[in-house]
């Protein structure tokens, strides 16, 4: 282990610098990597957003953060009038086959503040290989749930 002092603080065996020092194939591959992530989070943005304007769209929802996905991660906690977050998450699951998380996420106190505790919200988190149309099918999933 490295002494505090001798300049490998934070660095990794076998790990390459990225800095002023770095080999011009590692600043390429570096480049490639931060276009590729930088390609992802625009997706993930843009799902994000398409779910955000579909809830936008149904009465009786209620979508607790930001409601820009600009602004946040690819997560979306949100509630629906007249059902408890669990009972929406079973009925998604039973009825449309959509895995959701209900509840107080880790943070009843941040809950309590919002005005959701005890129960909390229903939670839909999206990544890399989330397709449009299961985006679609969600919003319509979660519309119809008003209905049954």
């Amino acid at each position: 282990m490295a002494a505090a002092g001798d300049g490998a603080q934070g660095a990794h065996a076998g790990a390459s610098p990225v800095g002023e020092g770095a080999r011009p194939s590692d600043r390429r591959r570096y480049d490639r990597i931060l276009n590729h992530l930088e390609r992802e989070i625009e997706l993930l943005r843009i799902e994000t957003e398409k779910f955000l304007a579909g809830l936008r769209d149904l009465d009786g929802v209620t979508v607790y953060g930001p409601k820009a996905a600009s602004r946040q991660m690819p997560v979306v906690s949100f509630r629906i009038a007249g059902l408890d977050p669990a009972e929406a998450a079973l009925k998604l699951d039973e009825r449309s086959g959509i895995l959701s998380r209900p509840g107080l996420h880790c943070a009843p106190a941040a809950h309590r503040t919002i005005g959701t505790a005890p129960t909390g919200t229903l939670r839909f988190s999206f990544g890399y290989f989330n397709t449009e149309a299961e985006i679609r099918t969600a919003v319509e999933a979660v519309g119809r749930l008003r209905a049954w």
